[in-house]
């Protein structure tokens, strides 16, 4: 009997009828410093002990008597266990004790509730009876052979800590965690019988599972890092896509091996992970391929059966310091312009105040950078007429989005020395974030003569459009050798057998590939169009032109579930013009209107001749134009959004207007939201 007392998980103490301590199973003697003068009442009771740690405990215990002693069970710890059939039934363990043939002859009331069966249907089945319908963790069968029961009458070993999941006969499936106890007589060589107790874990292993999917199926890449050992504890799916390795493989790492600093800063930086003092990192990561990635990496420390373990979350950043590297080395560029610039140019916050000043500005006005930064820009306004560049201030400063793109204004301008010099001001609006600036070219038109004037003003516009030009071209050549390796991996991975998730992110990469390539596109077709002529041929079918960009654009439509429809006028006379560039610019216009168009919508296509002009009429019912944004549509890179999150490039429509207007035509259009957008294009012939 105290055999099986021993193996229970919860303290029980057995004690005389009088209440001396008679008997204090394992887990009893394990937890806590037992007295030997203890005693106990009658009754229930409230005991102060002390653990083993030496911290004190307030307990409390209930008893059961079966004549000759009294049974006393701690309900404080772990779920009860005791020996008699009375209060086996009163715990929420199940137990249930097998003879040597396996077959299970004693069971109590909470191994029929958590196993979902009665007594009758419990009793006299062993192990091995396939109807049991076990299962491991990971889902496989759990054959009867292998059950705690049947190992510990095999081996007269104890096996502790077994998960099992075991199906109802509702269909259910319970998880228990069991363990199993031989009982062997003293003097025999093998058990006579194994005693089992098992606890329901059900909601434990659904948090479980839930956690897994959680981790394993989540986008972005996760790790766990052990910080003391370097160690990769587990990786997510999309971390064996990101890094190239398979999850065996990755798991045979530590960290130092993906990152390129030394094994002593990067524990430095693992430390500071763990003492919360930072969570952000910014990384480089090398790949199974050995191709270095940076990465921004946020740590955060958590324990896991008690063991310190970094939960990392990494964000491939790669294509961000591309571009930040472009920006500064745009913004680099503009200085080294600005500062070679022969005209003066100011750069101010939309209130005035001065953040740029060239060395041009300083000749012409007299105040060195260093005079100027930080103050206003009414530093250079002649005194008579700052009442005047005030309330013009005041007037932008009201405005949400103020436009003063191509303004050039001759006005008066103060020196240092307080003299007026007539000048000539280009301004210009850009934003940043929800900021606006203005930057100011200023040009002196007292010392300069008219022609020279002139020459400057063209060999400085000539210099912008090369710029221009050359900056496109380099940024297409940037953009072409991120595309070239994304889409090579694509096609070479297509037949990679690693199933619909790795198709996915294909599709993916091949879309972001598409897009970045048809933003190179547009933005060369602008440079062509600025520099290059038509190429303008006799006899142009523009219904034929019409029907091409409507059979290429009717698998979009119909994959975003709207109708596209095409009436044309048989009787069309043809024009003279360049079907190539016709077709790219009413391509713009009835894709705008086919990605705007939600399901159910639809899109319609005419031509038709109207006086003397051919009428190209697209109209959509997607979700309008709102009317604040309306007057920039035709604006290059605009779009109606600062984030960015509507898909395009804000370069359709600028690139359709100046193809219509090279061919001598228009192009309007009018939109209510809420009700669809009509453009029409007229063209002569």
């Amino acid at each position: 009997m105290m055999d099986l007392l021993n193996v229970i998980n919860t303290p029980i103490l057995v004690t005389s009828a009088q209440g001396r301590l008679h008997f204090a199973n394992a887990a009893a003697q394990e937890r806590y410093q037992l007295p030997d003068d203890l005693e106990l009442g009658s009754s229930s009771c409230t005991l102060v002990l002390t653990t083993r740690s030496g911290l004190p405990r307030v307990t409390s215990w209930d008893c059961q008597t079966d004549g000759n002693y009294t049974y006393w069970t701690e309900q404080t710890a772990d779920p009860v266990h005791v020996a008699s059939d009375t209060l086996l039934n009163t715990i929420a363990e199940g137990v249930v004790i097998h003879d040597h043939t396996g077959a299970i002859i004693m069971c109590n009331r909470s191994a029929e509730r958590i196993l979902g069966q009665n007594r009758d249907q419990i009793l006299g089945r062993t192990p091995i009876d396939p109807d049991w319908q076990t299962v491991h963790p990971d889902g496989t069968p759990f054959p009867g052979e292998e059950h705690p029961a049947a190992v510990s009458l095999r081996t007269g070993d104890a096996q502790r800590q077994v998960p099992m999941g075991v199906h109802k006969p509702d269909g259910s499936l319970a998880w228990i965690m069991i363990n199993a106890t031989p009982v062997i007589e003293p003097g025999e060589a093998e058990p006579h019988s194994v005693v089992v107790s098992f606890a329901e874990i059900t909601q434990v292993m659904l948090l479980e599972q839930r956690y897994r999917q959680y981790f394993e199926d989540h986008a972005a890449v996760k790790l766990l890092i052990d910080p003391e050992t370097l160690a990769i504890l587990d990786g997510n799916k999309a971390a064996c896509s990101f890094y190239g390795y398979t999850h065996s493989e990755l798991l045979a790492l530590s960290i130092a091996d993906i990152n390129v600093l030394s094994p002593t800063r990067l524990k430095h930086r693992l430390d500071q992970a763990r003492s919360k003092e930072r969570t952000r990192f910014e990384f480089r990561h090398r790949l199974a391929s050995g191709e270095l990635r940076d990465v921004e990496v946020f740590s955060i420390p958590l324990a896991i059966d008690g063991r310190p373990v970094l939960h990392s979350i990494v964000h491939d950043i790669s294509a961000r310091r591309r571009v930040e590297l472009a920006l500064r080395e745009a913004e680099e560029r503009f200085r080294r312009v600005a500062e070679t610039a022969r005209d003066a140019i100011i750069t101010s916050t939309q209130d005035g105040q001065i953040i740029f000043w060239n060395e041009a500005a300083s000749d012409l006005f007299g105040y060195t950078e260093e005079e100027v930064l930080g103050k206003s820009i009414s530093l250079i306004v002649p005194v008579a007429r700052r009442a005047e560049h005030a309330a013009y201030m005041q007037r932008l400063s009201g405005k949400s989005d103020p436009d003063v793109r191509g303004h050039t204004i001759e006005v008066d301008a103060r020196t240092k020395s307080g003299a007026a010099i007539p000048v000539e001001i280009s301004l210009s609006s850009w934003h940043v974030n929800n900021s606006t600036f203005m930057t100011a070219i200023i040009r002196d038109l007292s010392t300069r003569r008219e022609a020279e004037q002139q020459r400057i003003e063209l060999a400085l516009q000539r210099e912008k459009a090369v710029m221009l030009a050359s900056f496109i071209r380099d940024s297409s050549h940037e953009f072409r050798s991120p595309l070239a390796v994304i889409m090579t991996n694509s096609y070479m991975l297509r037949d990679d057998p690693d199933g619909a998730k790795r198709a996915h992110r294909l599709t993916q990469i091949d879309e972001a590939a598409r897009s970045m390539s048809a933003l190179i596109d547009s933005m060369l077709e602008i440079v062509e169009l600025d520099q290059r002529e038509l190429d303008r041929r006799a006899g142009v079918d523009l219904n034929s032109i019409v029907q091409m960009v409507v059979a290429d654009l009717g698998p979009l439509a119909e994959e975003a579930g709207s109708s596209l429809t095409l009436e044309t006028d048989s009787a069309l006379p043809r024009i003279d013009g360049d079907p190539t560039r016709l077709f790219s610019a009413l391509y713009h216009l009835v894709h705008n209107a086919v990605r705007f168009t939600a399901a159910g919508g639809t899109v319609r296509v005419q031509t038709a001749c109207e006086d003397d002009t051919i009428l190209f009429t697209v109209a959509d019912t997607g979700p309008g134009i709102p009317e604040d944004i309306q007057p920039h549509i035709f604006d290059r890179f605009f779009r109606g959004d600062e984030a960015h999150t509507t898909r395009g490039f804000g370069l359709g429509l600028p690139i359709a207007r100046q193809v219509i207007e090279m061919h001598g035509g228009s192009l309007t259009f009018a939109s209510q939201p809420g009700r669809g957008s009509t453009f029409w294009v007229r063209l002569p012939y």
